[in-house]
């Protein structure tokens, strides 16, 4: 399975082929999810790659296919994001606190899972996964029973444009107010724009891949920045995680530091991907 159009493949049978393959794919690793955080992770992966694909093809779908399609996933991975986020925030936890040398480590769990509740129960997990299973399934037999319109380059230049624009855009409206959502919503269109770019890879330049590697690198930092932001907003006032350990300062403090210097290195990040034009960026990025 391969997250790509193939070189000798008709581009809208490709896109086709990909999404039954992400929608399958993403069914099966449900079933473990339950007690697999890895398994879980990957099904909200494969989430965000068809809606990256839908938004590049949306001229080969009817416009209610299209829009049904792309807010039946988003739903599905906002239902799975609470559970996602209990998991990293637990992962992050166990690692800097491991790091910074602190003991009372089931003190610290305790919190964040209690904290993590009210948003997404454990007991509702497992029942939330097979509801995303369910629905997955009928978004998979509605799009098997579609013929894609022709899909090619002048599309994929006009997709590409306007995904690269309003990254862009967030990106200097993050610069000028970072806030949480204003940085969530800038890492979001980022993501889109990166998983695009994945599935052209045949067309690319030998540029493309270089901003790829650099556009996941800025995914990677923006989500750190996140969590951790997130993770020592739930230990502010908590006595263990104000404690001096290793860093001089407490595992909270330490969470606040990873926040500033992963949002100065993607800003950082930003200054480069985001000074084109949406046109010279295309022209860069795609034979």
């Amino acid at each position: 399975m391969s997250y790509r159009i193939r070189k000798k493949e008709v581009p809208a049978a490709a896109l086709r082929r990909i999404l039954m393959e992400e929608l399958d794919a993403a069914r099966v690793d449900l079933v473990s999810a339950a007690t697999d955080a890895v398994a879980l992770h990957e099904v909200r992966k494969r989430i965000k790659r068809m809606r990256a694909l839908l938004r590049l093809c949306r001229d080969g779908l009817t416009a209610a296919t299209g829009v049904w399609a792309d807010t039946t996933l988003r739903d599905i991975g906002r239902v799975l994001a609470a559970h996602r986020e209990s998991d990293a925030l637990i992962e992050i936890l166990r690692h800097e606190a491991s790091a910074a040398g602190s003991v009372d480590l089931r003190t610290l769990e305790a919190t964040v899972r209690l904290h993590q509740a009210a948003r997404a129960p454990l007991r509702q997990r497992e029942a939330d996964l097979v509801h995303a299973r369910r629905r997955l399934g009928g978004v998979r037999r509605r799009l098997a029973a579609i013929v894609f319109r022709e899909f090619g380059r002048p599309e994929c230049r006009k997709r590409l444009r306007r995904a690269y624009r309003r990254a862009r855009d967030q990106w200097w409206l993050a610069v000028s107010d970072p806030t949480d959502e204003n940085l969530h919503e800038w890492r979001k269109l980022t993501k889109i724009l990166l998983n695009q770019l994945r599935l052209v890879r045949p067309w690319a330049t030998t540029t493309l891949p270089r901003y790829r590697t650099a556009l996941a690198e800025l995914d990677e930092r923006l989500g750190q920045a996140r969590d951790s932001s997130h993770l020592a907003g739930i230990l502010r006032g908590v006595p263990v995680a104000e404690v001096s350990l290793r860093y001089g300062i407490g595992l909270r403090a330490r969470l606040e530091q990873i926040v500033d210097d992963q949002l100065s290195r993607a800003f950082a990040l930003g200054r480069q991907l985001f000074r084109f034009r949406g046109k010279i960026f295309v022209e860069r990025m795609l034979d």
